[in-house]
């Protein structure tokens, strides 16, 4: 399963500290607690990583920030599983919350930490409730990386390149995302044929 654009927006408009808190806030203004704050700001970012990234989460989780090149803006990105690194480049969104993070040391080499300055807990209770708050209960977290690759593959990329990007051992484990690249593929050859075919003269039936 694969977020579609709109589902996209809305998770993320869930996760986005500044509507839920004005919102509650205005209702109980001593409900939110600054860690409460923080656990919101941290999903949301995290979250936008794993869309952007395509990584597993617990890539995500152990991303260090002496990995992130703001200056080229590129990742370092070791997968564990299948033992190897992939250099990404950040996109705008990315972009910008690597560089907040990173400017807000905390002191901890992770860039998303736990409350004791380790990488980050393997829980993700509160990005499914904002799943949930967004109609999306029949999502899991991992399927944000699903929509990644199926998000660069409708929009024009090889299998062999959404492998590359999410560090698969072999292009075996991209071919779930084939079907996608045959619709795409022949929604290319239709544009080629209408464009061929306003060119030529329409017969008349008689």
């Amino acid at each position: 399963m694969y977020l579609s654009k709109e589902q996209e927006k809305r998770l993320l408009e869930e996760l986005h500290p500044s509507k839920i808190f004005g919102e509650m806030d205005s209702q109980n203004p001593e409900f939110w607690s600054e860690d409460k704050r923080q656990a919101r700001q941290d999903n949301y970012d995290f979250v936008i990583a794993l869309l952007d990234l395509g990584c597993r989460y617990s890539e995500a989780a152990t991303l260090e920030k002496d990995k992130i090149d703001l200056n080229n803006r590129t990742i370092e990105l070791y997968r564990s599983k299948v033992e190897n690194h992939s250099i990404l480049y950040m996109t705008d969104r990315l972009y910008e919350v690597f560089k907040r993070r990173i400017s807000n040391d905390n002191g901890s080499k992770y860039i998303f930490t736990n409350k004791n300055g380790g990488p980050r807990n393997h829980s993700t209770k509160g990005i499914r409730n904002a799943m949930e708050r967004a109609g999306l209960s029949e999502f899991r977290v991992h399927d944000l990386r699903h929509s990644l690759a199926s998000k660069l593959v409708q929009n024009g990329m090889s299998l062999q390149e959404v492998s590359e990007i999410l560090g698969h051992s072999n292009i075996s484990m991209t071919m779930r995302y084939a079907h996608l690249e045959s619709t795409e593929t022949a929604k290319k050859a239709r544009d080629v044929l209408n464009r061929l075919n306003d060119s030529k003269p329409v017969l008349k039936v008689v």
